[in-house]
């Protein structure tokens, strides 16, 4: 028996039958999120199947990465491994990141690609030599363009 409801459930009607360009055209006419999270689960659905686990694996990793990521956040901030360690147990615990962070929803990936662009800033702006500059504002621009295009809202 499947969790899978509401929005869920639309997602993988969505990319069941659909091939990837139907996939982005669809999202372009008719619906209000951007393409990539669905092709993320497309993917994921064409190599793995229906399996409750592995289409919501994706979404695990993101979230999982994201928290390792705010911790080096705050170790970067403060120096402090001990004030990263307890925010990344406080984070792991939020309400939000546990009911969503597995969900086969736009959320996960959002918040991976938002921290991962916060970090890339931080260390860029540190940064000195010229090659390590434009390869870290290549790698911000590609996370930030994933960022819109799994949520609009990043724009803002």
């Amino acid at each position: 028996m499947f969790r899978f409801y509401d929005d869920e459930l639309h997602n993988l009607i969505l990319v069941s039958d659909r091939n990837f360009k139907e996939i982005i055209d669809y999202t372009a006419n008719y619906d209000f999120h951007p393409p990539l999270q669905y092709l993320i689960n497309k993917i994921t659905l064409q190599l793995f199947g229906l399996n409750e686990f592995w289409l919501s694996l994706p979404s695990i990793l993101f979230v999982f990465i994201s928290i390792v990521l705010a911790g080096r956040i705050v170790f970067h901030l403060t120096g402090s491994i001990k004030y990263s360690l307890i925010s990344g147990f406080i984070i792991a615990l939020n309400p939000l990141i546990l009911l969503w962070g597995s969900s086969i929803r736009w959320y996960p990936f959002w918040t991976f690609f938002a921290v991962t662009s916060i970090y890339l800033y931080m260390v860029l702006l540190e940064q000195q030599e010229k090659v390590k500059i434009i390869f870290l504002r290549s790698i911000l621009i590609i996370s930030l363009s994933l960022a819109l295009y799994t949520n609009y809202q990043t724009i803002i």
